[in-house]
């Protein structure tokens, strides 16, 4: 077990949901499974909720595990529990079935929790990675991250195809990158 702190900034950053996005009560009933919202999953079903001005902050319990290969190759798995989050309120957009609506105050979503796919709630991070490490402190990461973030709406409802009304919309991001560790002992 252990903690993670992230954050993001953007100068405008679209957060998206619709037939995809199968909210539980949608996507895990006897009508709908969850390939039929894959399947069905086209752009110009997708609504889209645009932030303004984005600034969103985590503070989440993270499961970790890792397997050291020898002294200098190790892998390892890191996901989010449960947390909160915090950031500014921003205007936003809404674009749903070619109509253009605005939020004036969208916020990031302030609980985390992790429980499966579209299930989930709040802003989370996982990251997979290969490490090598160059000597008894310093160490090179190879990370791959799926991230995402969450904003709320409170003047603007999407309404979905059962009537569930949602006011979630998510960002979500496949990254990839290098990072450089130090051990402190």
């Amino acid at each position: 077990m252990g903690s993670r702190a992230g954050g993001k900034v953007h100068q405008q950053l679209w957060y998206q949901t619709g037939i995809y996005y199968c909210p539980g009560k949608i996507g895990k009933n006897q009508h709908n499974s969850f390939s039929d919202c894959i399947r069905r999953s086209k752009t110009e079903n997708w609504d889209t909720l645009t932030v303004q001005r984005p600034w969103a902050n985590a503070l989440n319990l993270t499961a970790n595990i890792g397997y050291n290969f020898n002294s200098k190759w190790s892998t390892g798995f890191n996901i989010d529990l449960v947390g909160f989050a915090f950031g500014r309120k921003s205007a936003a957009v809404l674009t749903s079935n070619g109509i253009t609506r605005t939020e004036p105050a969208a916020k990031v979503s302030g609980f985390n929790l992790l429980l499966t796919g579209d299930l989930d709630y709040g802003n989370l991070n996982s990251e997979f990675f290969l490490k090598y490490q160059l000597d008894h402190r310093w160490g090179i990461r190879g990370v791959y991250q799926f991230i995402f973030n969450e904003y709320k709406t409170s003047s603007i409802k999407q309404t979905a195809p059962d009537g569930t009304e949602v006011d979630r919309f998510r960002s979500k991001a496949n990254n990839f990158g290098l990072a450089v560790s130090y051990q402190l002992k």
